[in-house]
């Protein structure tokens, strides 16, 4: 299949130089180099070539069909497009058809087969290629166009297959995700479950031990208003003896003072007796030496 494919691809590059023109050596030469397996020299010259003659259709066919060849696919498709959309040539525009749909047809087909581990998107990329190449071929006349479309055909439904078998393991994955996804929700809500039994256990817990503390708190209460009665009590106590206590200590005070009052009183009461009697003394004494110098004048006379 692919031996075929390569067939038609190389005749197709040969055939794109008998209408080269006085460009035909350096072609000629560089599809000697291409048909040897040089295709980087042959590239070169390809390359070249169009650039001394940018209008080269053959010079641009063939180097799109070397870049194809060196694996550079990108710029030989865009090539091929260019020559598709700018040139005039039916002859030159059923080669560059041909030449595209059987790379892309190659391109759709390479490592395809019934066992390809190929991922989804591989899967849609060269199914795409492959539609690409058929459309391509459609445009085609002969066998090549027929065998091309059998081909396209024939790999497009091992590709579809291919994604029948990827769309069942996804939805089997799906399925088991799914059920893995159900069970980690159930285990999730039993859990959710546990943790609002444990939640209501602590919410009870919580509750009875603020019960507790409330009773706690009532006992704390009555005990601190006890204990503050009694040391109303004791300090109404207290008050009171210190009042009774200065009551007494000024009671005493005034006794004190009463008791000085009254010494101080008799000594004062003493001492004007003392001295209304040494007065008395005195005036007893003037009066008896009165007497006396009274005789002693009676004598004298």
């Amino acid at each position: 299949m692919t031996v075929y494919i390569k067939t038609i691809i190389s005749a197709l590059l040969l055939t794109a130089s008998i209408s080269a023109g006085g460009e035909r050596g350096e072609i000629s030469k560089a599809n000697e180099l291409y048909k040897s397996g040089k295709i980087s020299e042959a590239e070169k010259i390809y390359s070249q070539v169009l650039e001394n003659n940018p209008e080269s259709e053959y010079a641009k066919y063939n180097l799109a069909a070397a870049k194809l060849k060196s694996g550079s696919t990108e710029e030989g498709f865009n090539l091929l497009r260019e020559i598709l959309s700018e040139s005039k040539n039916r002859e030159l525009i059923e080669k560059a058809n041909t030449q595209l749909g059987f790379q892309q047809l190659k391109e759709g087909v390479k490592g395809v087969s019934p066992d390809s581990k190929l991922n989804q998107q591989q899967v849609e990329e060269k199914l795409e290629m492959l539609k690409r190449s058929k459309s391509r071929l459609k445009k085609l006349s002969g066998k090549q166009k027929n065998k091309g479309i059998e081909i396209a055909k024939r790999y497009k439904k091992i590709l579809e297959d291919i994604k029948k078998q990827q769309q069942k393991k996804q939805q089997k994955k799906k399925q088991n995700s799914d059920k893995n996804e159900d069970k980690e929700k159930e285990s999730e809500k039993n859990k959710e479950q546990q943790q609002d039994k444990q939640s209501e256990k602590q919410n009870k817990q919580s509750e009875n031990n603020d019960s507790q503390d409330q009773q706690q708190t009532k006992k704390q209460d009555s005990q601190d208003k006890q204990k503050s009665e009694q040391q109303k009590q004791q300090n109404s106590a207290e008050q009171k003896n210190k009042e009774n206590q200065q009551n007494s200590d000024e009671q005493k005070q005034a006794e004190k003072m009463n008791k000085q009052k009254k010494k101080l009183a008799k000594e004062k009461a003493e001492k004007i007796a003392r001295e209304i009697l040494q007065r008395e003394k005195k005036l007893k004494k003037e009066r008896i030496k009165a007497r006396r110098e009274r005789i002693q004048v009676e004598k004298d006379w």
